[in-house]
């Protein structure tokens, strides 16, 4: 019989060598969760076989942003500025 086109083999390298193991002891080896592997099995494809990148708390919908050329952040500078420095002995 064929294999089912959505498996995965679980290798571990071990001394240069792959050595095939149940996906119980990739996950235990791995010290990661059944859902991380199922999301990283889900997106390899997508990515030509690297991980996603992370874009946990990556938006741009920030609706209160001041832009960087605004007269506003620049007295907010100087106004920061204005406080004494203290040197700690």
């Amino acid at each position: 019989e064929y294999p089912k086109s959505a498996s995965y083999e679980h290798v571990i390298r071990r001394r240069g060598a792959g050595q095939k193991v149940c996906r119980q002891v990739s996950l235990f080896l791995l010290a990661i969760t059944e859902s991380r592997l199922e999301s990283l099995q889900k997106h390899l494809p997508e990515n030509n076989g690297t991980p996603p990148v992370d874009l946990r708390g990556k938006h741009y919908n920030r609706p209160n942003q001041i832009s960087d050329n605004t007269d506003l952040k620049k007295a907010a500078g100087e106004h920061i500025l204005s406080f004494p420095k203290y040197v700690l002995l």
